[in-house]
């Protein structure tokens, strides 16, 4: 069982600019999440580049597979078991969140899986 909570868009915005990072878009829009099976995983924004250095930094890059899901984050479940029952072997996820359930209703939340 899971319980769907409301993240802070707008403040971890605004954590990235009090660490001195400059967020390459709006908080509406740009949030990415990676969910570890039975781990921790993270939820982080796209910034401008920098040669600040910062552990808490990394770089999403390489061929990915991708699948929109439409709806709400309550019903993403199921297209995370289309994507695990077509594609056999997938270890790494990114959602990234398009659009903020604080500006959209349920039925219009647009979320992108990356996979591979």
């Amino acid at each position: 069982m899971y319980m769907p909570i409301r993240v802070p868009y707008g403040r971890i915005f605004a954590e990235a600019e009090k660490a001195g990072f400059k967020p390459k878009l709006t908080s509406k829009l740009g949030i990415i999440e990676k969910g570890v099976p039975l781990g921790r995983g993270f939820i982080a924004i796209e910034i401008e580049p920098t040669k600040k250095a910062d552990k808490r930094l990394f770089t999403l890059s390489g061929e990915y597979l991708a699948l929109e899901h439409i709806g709400p984050y309550n019903k993403i479940g199921e297209t995370f078991k289309k994507i695990t029952t077509d594609h056999a072997g997938i270890d790494e996820f990114y959602s990234c969140y398009l659009n903020s359930p604080n500006e959209v209703s349920a039925d219009k939340l647009r979320t992108l899986i990356l996979f591979k």
